[in-house]
């Protein structure tokens, strides 16, 4: 094994890049660079050795790529492929040169990973100036408004024993059921060896012992990996006591598990970014771990004179004590197979107990790429979708939280629709309902306590945010509001604002079709009064709209997103206006059609005010209207990589 001799300081420890031929090790230039790079075996379509696969996570300062490239390797190209695309970068000695159009490394924009084709080669090189010089900052962030404070409360959260639905320690009861046994995590690779060989899988009882994770490691795994690690199978029994005796699951969780497999490096840098991964693993885990009830707690079958003993009887109902952690804790990750053979009646939606599971699943804190949906489209031996489009597919079958009784109401509602003149029933043990219902309300007086609610591409509309304005009130700690991806209407946002505590930080509504009520909605943000960053973008606000939101704009926003709002000059003059009138520090409003009276009005702003990262970009912007910018932003002394003209 090679090794490089790059790095400045002895602390450093090597990074290790796998590739098709013998190891290499390159030596990191900077201590506890948070940085996974892998070799040409993960990346079919690169297999030479010097291309590089790099995932780049550094407190949302995407550029840890370059002492790769740079150390050990005095000049010339390097081929690289990033989630979402490839370039080139070539070092001529002394500065990085990119070529093709999309960038090596990723960015963040709200929680979504881009391409980063909009940054300049300028800000990469800027960026390495400061590595070198060891003066890049902790919270410097550019492009991203999930910055390094939203990254250290996701952690915080993950050891915050005060709500079990969001914390992964010692004495909560679902890390409890584990640790104790009561509970067991299969092995996804038994799994897959089970399909392999057709052959069903067993009831707890008759489990091999290898096929089942330990208590300790799952414990281990599930507070490194959360998430990554940690699987919950919601699905509706096809034989009461054999469980999926033809493997129609068996085939559908293989299939999920290989897909998973394929893009978990994608899945593993999400969930670290968010806080929800330990911040010194260095890749995903080597297997998950999946609940599913018929393997994960003890069960009878009495055809074959399987009885739980007093014992495991005892480890069952531990076990049925957690469901409504399994489904609705925020470092699970929740697969709901929802399709059912033709041959069975009983549908998915006719069940007491996957209604629980899918209830309590869509309430889980910040859902995101954390529940999944496998409906009758998915067709394990045909789907053509591979990777990480796969699982985008299906993402979109999230419904707002219900209070207690309305999910009482719905189970009611569930009932009435069954098949008249049938012996279907929503629970076959009718004392479960009762069960259920009760676990429903305890995990609720835990959920509001949530400070997050995140709600990303849900295509919901004016009726789906009237019922999530219903429950918010609940939410007293809440803190941040995200919904993205849902023309809720004027009517919709107008309501979902009267709704929100007046305490809320973070507030992103995006794509909302609500301009027409924007008068009312300016007026109601001004109730909140902490508010510090505000996402508003794609939404047809226009001039007299931005000017309304201006007017009643909160006094501590710190942070303010209006991309794509139809907005022209007289807009741009009114937002520039803020720079003097608050202590904005960053301001987004790419993809509007301002011109030279917005150039002129932020030339005149800048100097004195707070900001540090500008964004703006449109074909309405002339050459010298760009360069007019630039020169105002270096002459008022800003950060090189804080101003980006989109476009350029």
């Amino acid at each position: 094994m090679g090794q490089a001799a790059c790095c400045k300081d002895d602390a450093c420890e090597p990074l290790i890049l796998q590739h098709n031929g013998p190891e290499t090790s390159i030596a990191m230039p900077i201590p506890r660079v948070d940085c996974h790079v892998i070799k040409g075996a993960h990346l079919p379509n690169f297999p030479q050795i010097d291309s590089i696969y790099v995932v780049c996570q550094n407190n949302g300062k995407l550029v840890d790529i370059l002492h790769v490239i740079l150390e050990g390797h005095g000049g010339g190209e390097w081929s690289g492929m990033s989630v979402f695309g490839n370039a080139h970068l070539t070092w001529d000695g002394t500065k990085f040169q990119k070529q093709g159009s999309t960038a090596i490394w990723l960015r963040q924009h709200n929680g979504e990973f881009h391409g980063g084709n909009s940054y300049k080669m300028v800000e990469i090189n800027e960026y390495w100036r400061q590595i070198q010089a060891g003066t890049l900052a902790d919270e410097f962030d550019v492009g991203s408004s999930v910055g390094h404070s939203h990254l250290l409360a996701s952690q915080r959260a993950l050891h915050d024993s005060s709500n079990p639905y969001t914390c992964v320690v010692e004495g909560t009861p679902l890390y409890n059921a584990l640790a104790s046994g009561s509970l067991r995590l299969v092995r996804g690779k038994f799994l897959e060896d089970l399909w392999e060989k057709r052959q069903p899988w067993p009831l707890r009882q008759e489990m091999p012992k290898h096929a089942l994770w330990d208590a300790e490691q799952a414990c281990s795994h599930w507070r490194t990996y959360g998430p990554c690690f940690f699987f919950a199978l919601s699905y509706g029994w096809l034989h009461p006591v054999k469980n999926d005796p033809d493997m129609w699951y068996l085939e559908r969780v293989v299939r999920i598990l290989r897909e998973y497999r394929s893009c978990a490096w994608a899945f593993f840098v999400w969930f670290r970014k968010h806080g929800l991964v330990d911040p010194l693993a260095t890749g995903p885990p080597e297997d998950i771990g999946y609940f599913i009830d018929f393997c994960s707690i003890p069960q009878q079958d009495q055809e074959r004179g399987i009885v739980r003993s007093a014992e495991e009887h005892s480890l069952f109902i531990v076990g049925l004590g957690v469901m409504k952690f399994l489904y609705g804790h925020f470092a699970t990750t929740v697969t709901r197979i929802t399709d059912m053979p033709a041959s069975e009646p009983r549908e998915y939606r006719m069940r007491g107990w996957t209604s629980f599971e899918e209830t309590i699943s869509n309430a889980k804190p910040e859902y995101e790429y954390r529940v999944f949906t496998f409906g009758d489209m998915f067709k394990p031996g045909a789907n053509a979708l591979r990777d990480f489009a796969f699982f985008k597919t299906s993402l979109e079958a999230q419904t707002p939280p219900r209070l207690p009784e309305q999910f009482e109401a719905e189970l009611q509602r569930r009932r009435d629709a069954l098949p008249k003149c049938s012996t279907i029933t929503l629970f076959r043990n009718h004392s479960d309902e009762a069960l259920v219902v009760n676990q429903y309300r305890e995990a609720w007086a835990h959920l509001r306590l949530s400070r997050s609610l995140i709600y990303r591409r849900v295509g919901w509309g004016c009726a789906d945010i009237m019922q999530l304005a219903s429950v918010i009130p609940e939410f007293q700690n809440l803190t941040k509001l995200v919904i993205t991806g849902s023309d809720i209407s004027g009517e919709g946002m107008l309501g979902l604002l009267r709704s929100v505590p007046a305490q809320l930080l973070e507030l992103t509504i995006t794509d909302s079709g609500a301009e027409d009520a924007v008068a009312d909605l300016s007026a109601e943000l001004q109730r909140l009064k902490q508010l510090q960053m505000l996402d508003l973008s794609f939404c047809k606000w226009g001039d007299d709209g931005i000017e309304a939101l201006v007017d009643h704009m909160p006094g501590n926003i710190r942070h303010l997103e209006l991309a794509g709002g139809s907005f022209t000059d007289r807009g741009g003059v009114a937002l520039a206006a803020l720079l003097h009138e608050l202590d904005l520090q960053k301001l987004c409003i790419p993809q509007n059609p301002v011109g030279p009276r917005t150039v002129d009005a932020l030339e005149g702003a800048l100097p004195g005010s707070a900001i540090q990262v500008l964004m703006v970009g449109h074909g309405s912007l002339s050459h010298a209207d760009k360069q007019r910018l630039r020169k105002a932003w270096e002459d008022s002394l800003k950060p090189d990589s804080g101003l980006q003209i989109i476009g350029v």
